[in-house]
């Protein structure tokens, strides 16, 4: 899935959006500092609760571990569920499978305290999902799909077989490691 900011100043919420909920998620500064209005952002996990869904998302200062922000305060660009996600189960949060498993992965993807094991199944999972959306602000070069599989770099030409052309959305370049992206 992958969204773009809507709102990132409290005084600029719509009358109904100023729930305590989500002006809580503001803080004392009134500014969501890490998100910028109309930024694209691949949605990792999604976490329903009584007051709403949370999209879980790599803002500006996200490195090791995605930030959690109100779904209202998104529009929804591409709605496709990332493949990388476990079915639709009991529980409230949707993402790929390590997440769905244990009920402190977030928590131990902030702390650090599970030897690392959260964290690498982020780095992994968030890189393959990362591919999937194509995310105007992090292509370096445009790609072209020349064939079944077959992709050519907008950058250096190059041209070469990619399976993963078949499904991503982004690619990275074998030869000048740009990163392309794909969509039609």
């Amino acid at each position: 899935m992958l969204v773009r900011a809507r709102y990132v100043r409290r005084d600029d919420l719509p009358a109904d959006l100023r729930t305590p909920w989500i002006l809580g998620g503001f803080g004392s500064s009134g500014v969501h500092e890490r998100l910028r209005v109309g930024a694209e952002y691949v949605v990792y996990a999604v976490e329903t609760t009584p007051e709403g869904d949370l999209y879980f998302i790599a803002d500006a200062c996200s490195s090791t571990y995605p930030s959690d922000y109100a779904a209202d305060l998104f529009e929804i660009v591409d709605p496709r569920i990332s493949r990388t996600w476990a079915p639709a189960g009991a529980g409230p949060v949707r993402s790929f499978p390590a997440w769905i498993a244990d009920p402190h992965f977030y928590s131990n993807l902030v702390e650090g305290e599970d030897d690392g094991v959260a964290r690498e199944a982020y780095a992994r999972e968030s890189a393959a999902m990362d591919m999937e959306f194509v995310v105007p602000t992090k292509i370096d070069a445009p790609g072209r799909h020349v064939g079944e599989g077959w992709v050519e770099c907008g950058r250096c030409e190059y041209l070469w077989n990619e399976p993963a052309a078949l499904v991503d959305e982004m690619v990275r370049c074998r030869n000048c490691s740009a990163l392309l992206g794909l969509r039609a």
